[in-house]
């Protein structure tokens, strides 16, 4: 077993319970943390789906109750693209930055927000702690302050982005994901229903999206536009060119300025 990856989420027992949990909590508050742990693996999958599943290694009732989990890479995704290193500090350096009050990256949508804010509920456990052999991150009152701020308070502007259709999704909402050549691996897109055959044949082309842009406080990029209207792109070659050098530019510009610009731009 990998001890590096390996992953342990503490839930401290309810006082009016004798220092117990209820079992319908217990499992509630494990569903939130696999729902937490899949969304995050998905926002940073290239194509959308979770890569890893988690193998429970460990049971504790001592207090407090803790089970311990490793990642798997799930059957028949390779090992060139699921790093579980790499996904595995994904997830802390997410939760850390909630715990620091800085926005979670674009990539991890609200739905995934709203799980992990299950995590900090006093009803369900008397406290909530995930470690690793590295880090700890406590799911407290500040910790449930700073990300209920983040869901809460979004800001918006309208305007357009670039990027590539490559994942779309016709059940319940009507929404699909562009892979943008530039900012976040992907920014879901929500649509109106007359829009749903355009985006059925856009699938894998290259478009101009223009609607509202949502922003997390603080935020450099959008996590979520509501599409008004799109448009394809007739040739892709200026865009897969912009993909390739993507993270390669060389400036003397400072990074924060650089992206402040690029948020501008996106907005006239």
């Amino acid at each position: 077993m990998n001890e590096d990856v390996a992953i342990t989420l503490e839930l401290q027992g309810l006082t009016n319970e004798d220092g117990h949990l209820r079992l319908e909590d217990l499992t509630s508050q494990l569903t939130a943390l696999r729902k937490s742990l899949e969304g995050i693996d998905r926002g940073f999958d290239p194509d959308g789906r979770a890569g890893l599943y988690y193998r429970v290694v460990g049971l504790s009732h001592n207090s407090p109750v803790s089970v311990k989990l490793i990642p798997v890479r799930r059957p028949k995704r390779k090992e060139k693209d699921v790093d579980i290193s790499e996904r595995h500090h994904r997830i802390f350096k997410e939760l850390e930055s909630i715990t620091r009050n800085e926005p979670p990256s674009p990539e991890v949508d609200n739905a995934t927000l709203e799980e992990i804010r299950k995590l900090t509920s006093k009803n369900r456990s008397g406290g909530a702690r995930l470690i690793n052999n590295a880090h700890s991150v406590s799911f407290d009152d500040a910790f449930k302050k700073n990300l209920s701020y983040f869901l809460e308070h979004e800001e918006y502007s309208v305007g357009s982005i670039q990027g590539r259709l490559e994942a779309i999704n016709l059940h319940g909402k009507n929404r699909f994901w562009i892979y943008p050549s530039a900012g976040p691996i992907r920014i879901l897109c929500e649509f109106v229903a007359g829009l749903k055959e355009k985006a059925k044949h856009s699938l894998d082309k290259a478009i101009w999206v223009r609607g509202q842009k949502y922003f997390r406080p603080n935020a450099n990029f959008p996590h979520r536009m509501v599409v008004h209207d799109f448009h394809e792109i007739e040739t892709t070659e200026g865009i897969e060119k912009l993909i390739k050098m993507k993270g390669c530019a060389k400036s003397d510009e400072g990074s924060v300025q650089m992206i402040r610009r690029q948020r501008n731009a996106w907005s006239k």
